[in-house]
Formats: C-alpha cells, structure tokens, sequence
C-alpha cells in the first residue's frame, strides 16, 4: 500500500495472468522459442530510475525497501520543517506500511522481533501519530501513539541484562535513546489526550513519562501546560519551578531554556495577587539570557514590557517608567506607532509618569497619546476621552486650572449623551472640585470684603456657583448639571491623585 508504482505493477502482471492462455512459449519441431510481444512487457522505462514521471514523489520499485525507507525518511524531515502535516501524513503512511513488511515479518510468522525492530517501528508509529495530531485527527493519533508505547515498552524491556544476549544487533541503540524515544511518544499522548479534554489519562502518560525520561524538564513543562489548561496554576508553577531548578543546575551559559521557563513563571505569576516581586524576578532573568542571545528579538522586548508592568502594578513608578519608555520604543519600532498594542503601552507609560508625578514628562506623553488615539479610534472614541481627562487633572495638579478645564469639559462633551451614567458623573465631579479649587483660590487672593460678601451668600446659591456656569464651561443641560449633594455621592469612587 505504500508504493502506488509497485501496485500498478502488480495490477498489470494480474490481469495477464487473469487473460488467455499463455502463448509465449510454443514448441516448433524439436525444440521450442520464446516469442514476447510489446503489449505483455511493461513500458521499457517502467523501472527506470531516472525516467520522468508524472508524479516526481513516487520512488521507483526497484530500490530496495531499507533504502526507499531511507529516501522517505528524508522526505520526512523536508516536510516536518516547511509545516507540511498532509504531506507529512502521506508520507508516514508510506513508512509504515514499508516497516510493517519489513520489521514485522516475524511477529506474523510466529517469530520474536529485535530490539532495533521495535524501536524502528515505535518511531514510525509514532511519526504517524505526531503527523496526525497536527491535522487534528486526534483519535487516530492516540490510536498509534498507544501503539507506538506499547512497542518501545517491549523494546525496553529487552534491553534489561538477563535479555541483552538475545539481541546481537541492537549496537546502534542504546537504552537512553529507547527512553528518549518512550517519553516523547508519551508526551505526544498526553498532549493528543489534552485536547480531547481527558486530562485524567494526559496526567497518567505523563507520570509514566517522568519514570522513564532523561529530560524531566521537558515532562515537566507539559505537565505544567496541562495544569494552566484546567486552571490550576498554581500547580502549573510547582511544575514550572521544578523544570527551573533541574536545569539550572546543568550551569548552561546563555540557556535559551532557563529563559524560557522564568518568562513563563512570570507569566504565571502576574496573574497572582501580591506576587509581583516573583514576576519582577523571573522577567529579569529572562530578559537577561534573551538579550544577550537577541537584543531586538520579540521576547527581549516582551520582557522589557514585563518587567515595567509589574513594577508599576507594584507601586515602583519612578522604576517602571524607565522599562516602560524603552518597550515604548522597541515595539513602534517593530509593529508601528499606530498598533493597538503600542498605544497600550504609551497609555501605560503615561499613567506611570502621572503616578510619580512627572509632570513634564506626562504631557508630552498624554499628548502625543490623545494624537495617536485620536488617528486610530476617532476623535469622538471613549480612550480619547479617557486620555484627555488624564491631560485634564495634570493640569488642575500643577495649578493650570484654565488648561483642565478647558480638556475636562472637551472630555465630557465628547459623550454628552452618557452625562447621567455613573462614568460621565465622575467626570462632572472632577469639573466641580477643579471649579470650587479655583474658586478658593480666587477667593484667598480677594480682599476682606469680598470674603465677608462670599459668607453671606444663600446656600442654594453657593450650590449654583460650585456647577459649572456656562462662562466656564460653555452650554451646559440641566440633566447634565451635578449638585454638591449628587456629587458627594461619587467621592469614595475617586483616588486620591485624580482628586
């Protein structure tokens, strides 16, 4: 079945042995001739090997199977790294089929195979499976990875020294490549295992996997993706930390591995509550190994970004702006300043500015992010608004009271259709403790007499001047009005920096 040439061949000898009575051979006088006529023979390049064929993947029949083995091994391999699965799956059907003639000739004749046998067949079987998990047709893929462990298994035990004897020609595998070979075949059930939602059975091939591997961190990290599949990390970070631990005890300079895990416990570890200390850790080690081996590679500015999250999340500022400035940098430069992502980051970085009070950076900052924003998402868009209320109160804190209002009533005017939600009303509540500040601050400036006035005025007035007036704010509803009482309401939902 592997060999589409070998079959047309053998169709065609059938049907001529299935036609009339053989004629070739007649006897004339005493001795007899061989005539043959060209339709009985097939086409003279029919074997050839370097004849053009219509299908240029079809090996001729006359190489011997170990070495058409050989040849699609090769074929194998071309596929695997151009992501070809289907070609893959073709091709390691072909295999299979070719092994089976070959290596299991003496299970089906009653026989005992080698030990260089099964291990031959266990890495077809599980070729096959690892090529169909990647089409997605996972039954069949846990069919042959089941098969493929129940090979190697026999494989394994063969090679234990009461049994060594028996096998005079397995000198070309030894016994830590039979387990390399069993805990990737089990890593490949596991992960077919996963995707069928049965974690139960992922998690018994992979304690079997940890028995017999000799690269426990590779188990390990699947084990720990199986764990985060189901929710459950902080099991996932147990497995994480063991992996972590294992392999930086091998003291490799520069292991791409050990900065691959910490960037995932950090990963795992943001999502934890009062764990950024552990994030911050991981990251920099991370970002340490990526950058030596790739300063301008996608994960050497993943980590930059990472580390300045956590360390704003964790009240360091002043220390995360500097991380955050940078990623700023290096992913406009990759993607562009107009990505979705990057104007995360600048919003990120402009709130961290705030956050430590650097007011001249921040404008700068908001302003050219309120620029982008607006380019992107509109001019009219709920993260300009957002933004420019941000410019707003970095004016209103530095005592430019004209600028913030002037940006806190463009803010509001851009969604005046929403002033009764919750949201627009801390915007309004925002406007009126600027107003009423700069209306204390006019008022300490005026004379005595104009305090003693300022006294006297009704309560019902005094309410009316701390809204805005239209000299301040331009036209304003009256549903969009806020009086002192409604606006007491919203206070505690205020922090004390916007305040």
């Amino acid at each position: 079945k592997g060999d589409d040439v070998c079959l047309s061949y053998c169709e065609h000898m059938k049907s001529k042995s299935n036609s009339t009575p053989d004629t070739r051979y007649r006897s004339s006088g005493g001795g007899s001739s061989r005539t043959t006529s060209s339709e009985e023979l097939p086409d003279e390049n029919f074997f050839d090997v370097n004849s053009e064929e219509e299908n240029n993947n079809i090996i001729p029949a006359t190489i011997a199977p170990a070495d058409r083995i050989a040849v699609l091994e090769t074929e194998l391999q071309e596929a695997q790294e151009n992501q070809n699965w289907e070609e893959c799956t073709r091709l390691c059907v072909q295999l299979y089929a070719l092994s089976r003639m070959i290596y299991d000739t003496k299970s089906v004749l009653g026989g005992t195979s080698t030990v260089i046998e099964d291990y031959h067949m266990a890495k077809v079987q599980w070729n096959l499976a690892s090529s169909y998990q990647q089409q997605r047709f996972i039954s069949q893929a846990i069919q042959h990875a089941q098969a493929a462990a129940d090979t190697i298994s026999k494989c394994s035990s063969k090679m234990k020294p009461n049994k060594r004897s028996r096998d005079n020609d397995n000198i070309n595998v030894d016994l830590l490549e039979i387990n390399t070979l069993h805990s990737s075949i089990l890593i490949t059930l596991a992960i077919s295992f996963t995707m069928l939602s049965k974690h139960k059975e992922a998690h018994r091939a992979l304690r079997t996997a940890l028995k017999v591997t000799p690269e426990p961190v590779t188990v390990r990290k699947t084990t720990a993706e199986v764990y985060m599949i189901e929710k459950k990390v902080d099991k996932a970070i147990a497995e994480l930390e063991m992996a972590l631990s294992i392999q930086m005890k091998l003291d490799i300079e520069d292991d791409f591995q050990v900065a691959e895990i910490s960037r995932e416990l950090g990963k795992l570890y943001e999502e934890q509550p009062d764990a950024e200390i552990y994030a911050i850790e991981h990251n920099i080690r991370a970002y340490e190994i990526f950058h030596k081996i790739s300063p301008d590679s996608l994960e050497t500015i993943d980590c930059v970004y990472a580390i300045g999250f956590n360390l704003s999340k964790s009240g360091q500022y002043k220390e995360a702006v500097g991380y955050l400035e940078e990623a700023s940098k290096m992913y406009d430069k990759k993607y562009g300043c107009y990505h979705l992502f990057c104007l995360k980051i600048a919003a990120e970085k402009s709130n961290a500015y705030m956050k430590c009070r650097d007011h001249n950076s921040s404008i700068p900052s908001l302003l050219n992010l309120i620029r982008r924003q607006s380019k992107v998402y509109g001019k009219q868009s709920e993260q300009v608004r957002e933004s420019m209320t941000w410019l707003g109160s970095v004016h209103v804190s530095i005592g430019e009271f004209d600028k913030g209002i002037i940006l806190l009533k463009q803010a509001r005017n851009s969604q005046l259709a929403l002033c009764q939600t919750k949201e627009n009303s801390h915007y309004l509540e925002l406007c009126r403790l600027v107003q009423k500040a700069k209306n204390r601050r006019n008022r300490s400036t005026s004379s005595s007499t104009d305090l003693e006035a300022n006294k006297k005025t009704p309560l019902k007035q005094k309410q009316k001047q701390d809204c805005f007036s239209s000299s301040a704010t331009g036209s304003m509803d009256e549903d969009a009005a806020v009086s002192v009482e409604e606006a007491n309401n919203y206070k505690d939902d205020f922090e004390d920096d916007d305040v």
